[in-house]
């Protein structure tokens, strides 16, 4: 007997509904239901395929960079190291000469040579330039002229009266024969005369002999030479200047003794004392030195790294030996030392035990408060503090560790660049 289709029969729905089948094998139409997933399944799902779009993401930004970051090949790296350091305090200086002398005017007048350049070397008594003569060449000339003058007045005088004297002996045989003394009184008022205009002529012409070795003598000063060995650091005059009495025409310098004299900002004047030693550089030359005097005040200086444009400074002086092979050297206008010539000092202040440094290098020009890191192939700017502390190193005051690779090349090309990407590596 057929059993009639009942709908859930068994009184279990099917899970997602459709066709079911008894226990007998009967078929029936149930309803059969989807068991859902847990939220947290979808959540992680979600974050998983963001996770997954982000790093793709990242990678090909860094791959974008990676193009265009620019490529450095040429450069040089050193890792920072723990070492001791003499401290020094590096200054500009200028050089001067320990003694000169200025060559003044003797005479007024005008300027006729000028015989030297400023730097020549020059030779005591070696002609500096001349005065114009042409006005005390025409006194001397008249002067000789009434000198001769009175040369042939003087001899005339002498010729007359010795004349004179040679009648008055011949006469003197016919004196006791003459009877007239009135002829003898004459001849020998005559005498007397010619000896009194003697003596003036005589008189006379020693006076203009005088006058002629004064004005001879003042010739001599119109000749400018110089006063000593050296040499000459100043020309104030040229061909043509009037001058007067007193004026400074040159400056005459033994070059042989020469100093420097540095300005220290006032901060560090307080780590210079004297007799510290002293390393002088100028044009490539070291030569060795010390301190040898700091001035008692302070002064203002211009200066571009103050809001005013000046600053606080003191003086010092610095004195340093030169080698016999420099003054052979100084021959040659290449080598020669000049007053006004710059230098640069470096003042051993103290010394540094266990520190961070770097090597001095190119990159110090372009190093305002950062360096460039090297990571891998990669280098990145890193903020750091330096400090000069010596002709080898830099000392490292913050943003570095012991062990850190750092570009010491010129970072001209890509200092304003926040990563490079080094070729070779």
């Amino acid at each position: 007997m057929d059993t009639p289709n009942r709908e859930h029969t068994s009184g279990i729905p099917s899970p997602g509904g459709g066709t079911g089948f008894r226990a007998d094998g009967i078929a029936t139409d149930v309803l059969v239901k989807r068991k859902l997933r847990p939220m947290w399944v979808k959540v992680a799902a979600s974050v998983g395929i963001v996770m997954v779009i982000w790093i793709g993401y990242v990678q090909a930004r860094k791959l974008i960079r990676r193009v265009s970051v620019p490529i450095v090949s040429e450069y040089v790296v050193e890792a920072v190291k723990r070492t001791n350091v003499i401290e020094e305090l590096s200054v500009a200086g200028t050089l001067y000469p320990d003694t000169s002398v200025f060559v003044k005017a003797i005479e007024s007048g005008i300027v006729a040579e000028v015989n030297v350049n400023e730097g020549q070397a020059v030779t005591k008594g070696q002609l500096l330039g001349k005065m114009d003569e042409r006005f005390l060449r025409q006194e001397i000339e008249k002067a000789e002229e009434n000198l001769a003058e009175s040369e042939n007045r003087v001899e005339d005088f002498r010729r007359e009266l010795a004349a004179c004297k040679e009648q008055n002996l011949l006469e003197d045989t016919s004196f006791k024969n003459k009877i007239l003394a009135l002829s003898e009184a004459r001849a020998r008022a005559k005498e007397s005369g010619l000896e009194t205009e003697l003596a003036r002529a005589e008189r006379e012409l020693k006076d203009y002999d005088a006058h002629v070795n004064l004005l001879t003598k003042d010739k001599e000063k119109l000749a400018i030479r110089s006063p000593a060995q050296g040499g000459v650091t100043q020309c104030l005059v040229m061909s043509g200047s009037a001058v007067s009495v007193g004026t400074d025409l040159f400056e005459v310098a033994d070059m042989d003794l020469l100093k420097v004299r540095i300005d220290v900002p006032e901060n560090e004047i307080g780590k210079v004392r004297v007799g510290q030693r002293a390393t002088v550089e100028i044009w490539g030359s070291t030569y060795q030195g010390e301190v040898e005097g700091i001035a008692p005040r302070t002064e203002r200086r211009s200066s571009q790294g103050t809001a005013q444009g000046v600053e606080q400074v003191v003086s010092a002086t610095i004195r340093f030996e030169r080698a016999d092979s420099d003054f052979e050297q100084d021959d040659y206008e290449e080598t020669r030392l000049h007053s006004g010539m710059s230098a640069r000092v470096r003042i051993e202040i103290g010394r540094l035990d266990d520190v961070l440094t770097l090597p001095r290098g190119p990159y110090l020009t372009y190093a305002d408060g950062f360096v460039f890191l090297v990571e891998g192939d990669m280098a990145y700017k890193r903020d750091a503090s330096l400090q000069l502390a010596s002709a080898q190193h830099v000392l490292v005051r913050y943003g570095l560790s012991e062990g850190d690779k750092v570009i010491i090349s010129s970072y001209m090309d890509y200092k304003d660049r926040d990563e490079v990407r080094l070729a070779g590596r």
